[in-house]
C-alpha cells in the first residue's frame, strides 16, 4: 500500500464515519413554558374523587378568589418528577444548552360541587426555533439528506 492509499484511509473514512453518525446540525431553538386547558361538561362528569384515586393527594387547594365557590387543585404532573425548563439550545454539531429550571409540571382542576370542569396542564415545550443539517436515518434512507426546519 503506497503513501497516496494510507492517506485516503487515514482522512476520508473518518471523515465518512463520522459524517454518517453525526448529526452535523447548525441551529438554535428555543424552550418554555405550554399549558394546554380543556374544558369539561356539568354533570354528570368526572368527580375529582376520580382524579385523586389516579394521581394521589393535591399538591395545594385554593378557593377562586372571586368568590363563585370554585377551588383549584394541583396536582404534581405524572407524579412529580418533571422539571419545567426555559431558555436557548444551540446546536452547533453537538446541542448546547442554555437552559435552566423554572418549576415543575403539574396538572390545575378547577372543581366546582364536586365536579372537575376544567383541567390545565403546565409543561415544558420547544416553543420556536430553526435547524439546518445532514440527517441520516439508517432504517428511512429516503427521509436522509440535508435539511432545514423551522418551528415555532
Amino acid at each position: 500500500m503506497g503513501y497516496r492509499s494510507m492517506t485516503l484511509l487515514t482522512f476520508v473514512v473518518p471523515f465518512l464515519v463520522i459524517t454518517f453518525t453525526v448529526p452535523g446540525c447548525i441551529g438554535v431553538v428555543g424552550i418554555g413554558d405550554k399549558e394546554t386547558t380543556h374544558e369539561f361538561a356539568r354533570p354528570p362528569g368526572t368527580t375529582i374523587k376520580t382524579y385523586v384515586s389516579i394521581l394521589g393527594q393535591p399538591e395545594r387547594i385554593e378557593r377562586d378568589k372571586a368568590g363563585s365557590g370554585r377551588e383549584i387543585w394541583t396536582f404534581p404532573a405524572y407524579r412529580g418528577s418533571s422539571l419545567r425548563w426555559w431558555g436557548v439550545v444551540l446546536l452547533v454539531i453537538l446541542p448546547i444548552p442554555l437552559i435552566v429550571p423554572v418549576g415543575h409540571e403539574d396538572v390545575k382542576l378547577v372543581v366546582e360541587e364536586g365536579y372537575v370542569i376544567s383541567k390545565t396542564a403546565r409543561e415544558s415545550e420547544f416553543l420556536w426555533g430553526g435547524v439546518c443539517g445532514f440527517i441520516w436515518h439508517p432504517h428511512s434512507p429516503d427521509d436522509s439528506g440535508f435539511k432545514c426546519g423551522l418551528g415555532g
